[in-house]
């Protein structure tokens, strides 16, 4: 392919991408567009991938043996589990009149608080007690889970409501999670190796925090 050919083909990708985002926003709104993308590129993108990515080199250095390792891991990321119980509880249990906004809120500021906390303790602190860096884990794949099981809902609603939207929110969605797990695997592996695995947790910090301001 020349020079000339790839020139025409990379103009013609970039417009067709601007043409899809654009008809994103013009189907379901800027304020929506903007809460998929903080959720999915921010937060199970970008602060997942780099909260999973440091975790065996974290508890490695809290001198952690196998097989607590695995049993903290697995308690750590038991809220994928318990997505079914979470749509039920929001379903049965609305929090101020509204089905899911009070849930999300509160399932970031409290995983967005956990995931502070982590970068905060020093290693010889948590290493006494690995079982409460396991609660601040579940924390943090508590907001993550919660706030992707609840945009699910919201966005099936819409594809419902708006069949000739066809799948172009779902293909959205799963590109903002690609950029973001792009993004962190880009980041995690150099900034732990160079600068040590507390400055990744410090990284995570914002993408968690910025989930707040669309959501409220």
């Amino acid at each position: 392919m020349s020079t000339r050919d790839m020139s025409c083909f990379s103009s013609m990708s970039f417009s067709s991408l601007d043409v899809y985002v654009r008809r994103v926003v013009q189907n379901f709104g800027v304020p929506f567009v903007i809460m998929m993308a903080s959720v999915y590129f921010g937060c199970k993108g970008t602060f997942y991938q780099l909260m999973a990515g440091v975790q065996l080199p974290y508890f490695r250095s809290m001198g952690l043996d196998g097989l607590l390792y695995q049993t903290t891991s697995t308690v750590s990321h038991a809220p994928w589990a318990m997505k079914g119980l979470i749509g039920a509880l929001s379903d049965a249990y609305p929090l101020g009149g509204y089905y899911k906004r009070y849930y999300m809120m509160g399932s970031a500021v409290l995983g967005s608080a956990a995931i502070l906390c982590v970068a905060i303790l020093p290693i010889s602190v948590v290493a006494q007690a690995p079982w409460a860096v396991s609660l601040l884990f579940f924390c943090c794949n508590l907001q993550i889970s919660t706030l992707d099981l609840l945009c699910e809902g919201k966005y099936a609603e819409m594809m419902v409501a708006m069949p000739h939207t066809k799948s172009d929110i779902v293909t959205f969605v799963w590109m903002c999670v690609g950029i973001g797990q792009g993004l962190g695997s880009l980041l995690v592996g150099p900034i732990s190796d160079y600068l040590g695995v507390a400055v990744v947790f410090w990284l995570c910090v914002p993408f968690a925090f910025q989930v707040l301001f669309p959501t409220a």
